[in-house]
């Protein structure tokens, strides 16, 4: 894009520009014949923007028609920065001046001076954003294209999955890779996705192939991301596909000993069930879960969580605590939906609850469920009630017979304070039963 530098060029630039903003079309047309050559596609000296980019930022989609196909103005000229007319009004979630950007021919695959695609542009919560990104996509945006840091669009969108979880599932439907990382950091879009805390983005990553026991450059996991930031539902999710709990960073530290330093108590808890031997494990630094908690002056429920996790660690799995069937309720916490939906669509269309075994067994194998011979062994039997082969998969979903009631999701939810009793409750009637024994004393003296 050329740049005026000479005084003569860099006022006309200035006199077309705001010619522009007046919406002057004769002055315009007589500024560009009698002018310097290529003068409306020339950028003002100071961060380079053409008379198309100012008309992008007032949304003026008539200039920009004007502009574009009685002036000449080249729909991909950027500015300084390398970023387009079409990356302007994707940025500000200017719909219609993007089709008519893309009506005019401009290239959705360009990039600025970082190397981010117009996708990055179109990552804020808006509907006019969400209509700039399907605009993009439509037009042949490569949405596996990188920036100079390595991350992609579906990575940037991560980063604010919880605040748009919608632009990463719709990036994913557009064939985005789950499984990216950025350069020198080594850090995923899941790792960004447990970070922000959208536990539906981490699950739509995980089911596009995302490794939940990934890496970054000091060893932190999806996990350490999820508990330090104390998001339990990204943890849940994390569970189902088998992420382990007991990985350490760099630094000796457990996802558990992060949650505990920022006092998540129900992160503590989640991760004191499902882990084994972290709990004890001190960190480079030799602190313990419990000193940890006590420098960072927890609740005290994050303390007594501590404590459990702690006595829990490194002991054998009761019955109803085994981690396969832990892996296994975390799973149907995030796919019970559609695998009930499957199921009374191919093999229960009246809703009763009960399907042949087979028919259960098969269509987890399908979804790819940790579903073991070991399970059928165990569960099978247990779920079927009429002893005929049937399987009680509604049962089967609320998973309290075999899990026990602390490690079920309803464990983890706030408990309800208990209303306090009134005028006819024990305490107050005490109190006033010992009132009048008193006031009757008193008198009888």
């Amino acid at each position: 894009m050329p740049v005026a530098k000479d005084r003569l060029g860099s006022l006309q630039v200035c006199k077309l520009i705001q010619c522009v903003r007046e919406r002057s079309k004769a002055q315009i047309d007589k500024l560009v014949q009698c002018g310097i050559p290529y003068l409306v596609n020339y950028g003002e000296p100071y961060e380079g923007e053409t008379a198309l980019i100012i008309a992008v930022k007032e949304n003026d989609i008539d200039m920009i028609k004007f502009l574009t196909k009685s002036m000449g103005a080249l729909p991909d000229f950027g500015d300084l920065a390398g970023v387009t007319p079409a990356m302007r009004a994707a940025e500000r979630g200017l719909d219609g001046a993007l089709a008519a950007l893309i009506e005019a021919g401009a290239n959705m695959r360009a990039s600025d001076n970082e190397g981010k695609s117009i996708l990055f542009y179109c990552l804020e919560p808006s509907e006019e954003h969400a209509k700039c990104l399907a605009l993009a996509l439509e037009n042949d945006a490569d949405v596996n294209w990188p920036a100079k840091d390595g991350r992609t669009a579906f990575f940037a969108a991560c980063e604010v999955a919880a605040d748009n979880p919608e632009a990463c599932k719709r990036l994913l439907e557009a064939g985005a890779m789950a499984e990216v990382a950025q350069v020198g950091t080594r850090r995923t879009a899941l790792m960004a996705a447990c970070a922000s805390g959208s536990d539906e983005v981490v699950l739509a990553a995980l089911l596009r192939g995302a490794d939940p026991n990934s890496a970054d450059r000091q060893g932190g996991t999806p996990a350490h991301h999820a508990a330090r930031a104390g998001h339990l539902g990204c943890l849940f999710r994390l569970s189902a596909f088998g992420a382990d709990f007991d990985r350490l960073d760099a630094k000796q530290n457990g996802a558990i000993h992060l949650a505990t330093a920022a006092g998540h108590a129900g992160c503590v808890k989640f991760l004191g069930q499902r882990g084994t031997s972290a709990a004890k494990v001190k960190n480079a630094d030799g602190k313990t879960l419990r000193l940890l908690a006590k420098e960072a002056k927890v609740s005290k429920a994050c303390t007594k969580e501590v404590r459990r996790a702690e006595r829990m660690s490194g002991k054998p799995r009761a019955k109803n605590n085994e981690l396969w069937a832990l892996t296994l309720y975390d799973w149907t916490l995030a796919r019970g939906e559609e695998l009930k939906t499957r199921l009374v669509t191919e093999f229960d269309p009246e809703s009763t609850g009960q399907v042949a075994r087979e028919d259960f067994v098969q269509v987890l194998g399908i979804m790819g469920a940790p579903w073991t011979p070991d399970c059928d062994k165990k569960l099978g039997p247990l779920y079927d009630k009429t002893k005929n082969g049937s399987f009680d998969y509604k049962d089967f979903l609320l998973g309290k017979k075999y899990i026990g009631k602390l490690y079920l999701a309803a464990a983890f939810e706030p408990k309800k304070k208990r209303a306090k009793k009134g005028k006819g409750g024990g305490r107050e009637r005490r109190k006033r039963s010992i009132r009048s024994r008193s006031a009757y004393f008193r008198t009888s003296r």
